[in-house]
């Protein structure tokens, strides 16, 4: 089984198209988290002092999430500001976790102007 295994993972899953959109999807996911962190880090104007608020890119970007996402974070916020900050964070990740592949594609594109 072991020799089979070592075939596989030679000829099937390490192919350079295999490769490449293992690699691609890495990149989707990377810029997505690039862009969306910092967008929610002011997104609760409690936590914002001295000046710090979402520029209009975050603002922008933040009109992309459904408005249940936020609507879950204003149920959970519970007044402290690092776990708040972790909600927001996981406003994110819900975010980006239920896209489907070819949504994430998409909006990539688009928001580096590919598209």
């Amino acid at each position: 089984m072991a020799v089979m295994e070592g075939r596989c993972l030679l000829q099937i899953f390490n192919t350079p198209g295999i490769l490449k959109l293992e690699l691609s999807g890495q990149v989707i996911l990377d810029f997505l988290l690039d862009h969306f962190v910092p967008a929610v880090l002011y997104y609760d104007s409690a936590y914002c002092t001295d000046g710090q608020a979402p520029s209009k890119a975050d603002k922008k970007l933040l009109a992309i999430f459904s408005g249940n996402y936020k609507q879950d974070y204003q149920n959970a916020r519970t007044g402290t500001e690092p776990f708040d900050l972790y909600l927001r964070l996981l406003m994110v990740t819900d975010y980006i976790s239920g896209m489907t592949d070819s949504y994430a594609r998409t909006l990539y594109r688009e928001l580096s102007g590919i598209e």
